[in-house]
């Protein structure tokens, strides 16, 4: 049905310049970091500082004003993506630095959050997930992904592995850890089966984890694929795909032509190429992930 409210900035906090047209046009505001509240630019941002804790009170009202409904919220936060800023009462309060602050600060807005929904009585009726959408960034000093390799952007481990926590009270075991690797493509699925709803008639590339968080099941997935065909960070990353099926996972690089193979299970680390030593294994998982393609 759509989103009914929204709140924020239309991009990354380091895009000077997204302004929608058609808020451009009514506003008069031509560039700068925007926030927006539904249809209306609020404001251009200066100073980045309390946008953390902004969008915690945005969230934290949202869900009080539809405690007596079913609701979907989508909260994701500008930090800790650079530039950094963080609010005035984190300012100093770790032991690393700044980046340090910034996630101290993001910590407590999770916090702020499941307490509003404590308080309204939904602990028991809310399906929580917790994730991000790449590893941490090695380029800034304060991110350190090991044993994993490199970070953000890369086709290692430590490009593609998120933090990923789930809580559904009654249905997913606290504290229980699961090694079946998932995607960000299986939320999709997953929140409309604990809600209840029908997907669309349409090829759904995720599937639920329902059996993963009740425990009463494996996935059924052959493989899962990777996807990245541009540049980035200027041209030190370069374009290539990923599968990985079972413990084994293939990088295709697309300038070089190379194919490098990983057992994740024998090497997280991802330091020994398995490629030259296995041949017909890198012939066959390539041509999936043509198929795939």
């Amino acid at each position: 049905n759509g989103i009914y409210e929204w709140q924020g900035t239309p991009g990354s906090n380091d895009h000077r310049n997204i302004v929608p047209d058609e808020l451009s046009d009514v506003s008069g505001v031509q560039e700068g970091l925007v926030f927006i509240e539904n249809d209306t630019i609020v404001e251009v941002v200066e100073d980045q500082s309390y946008l953390t804790q902004r969008s915690t009170a945005g969230a934290v009202d949202f869900i009080q004003r539809h405690q007596n409904e079913p609701f979907f919220l989508y909260v994701p936060y500008n930090m800790p993506h650079t530039p950094l800023a963080v609010g005035e009462n984190f300012l100093g309060t770790s032991k690393r630095g700044l980046y340090g602050d910034v996630v101290s600060e993001l910590d407590w807005s999770v916090g702020e959050i499941l307490s509003s929904i404590q308080e309204c009585g939904l602990d028991d009726d809310t399906l929580v997930i917790f994730t991000s959408d790449n590893g941490g960034a090695v380029h800034f000093p304060a991110t350190n992904n090991a044993p994993l390799r490199k970070g953000k952007g890369y086709a290692y481990e430590g490009g593609i592995r998120e933090p990923f926590i789930i809580r559904w009270p009654g249905n997913a075991k606290p504290g229980s850890v699961c090694d079946t690797p998932v995607c960000s493509i299986d939320l999709l699925p997953t929140i409309a089966e604990a809600a209840g709803a029908k997907l669309p008639k349409k090829t759904i590339d995720g599937l639920s984890l329902a059996p993963l968080l009740k425990q009463t099941g494996d996935l059924k997935r052959e493989a899962l694929y990777w996807h990245f065909p541009h540049y980035w960070w200027g041209t030190r990353i370069k374009p290539y795909s990923i599968i990985r099926d079972g413990d084994l996972k293939l990088i295709r690089r697309y300038e070089s032509g190379k194919r490098e193979l990983y057992n994740l299970k024998d090497d997280l680390s991802e330091k020994n190429d398995l490629a030259a030593k296995m041949p017909k294994k890198v012939s066959e998982l390539d041509a999936k992930l043509t198929k795939w393609l």
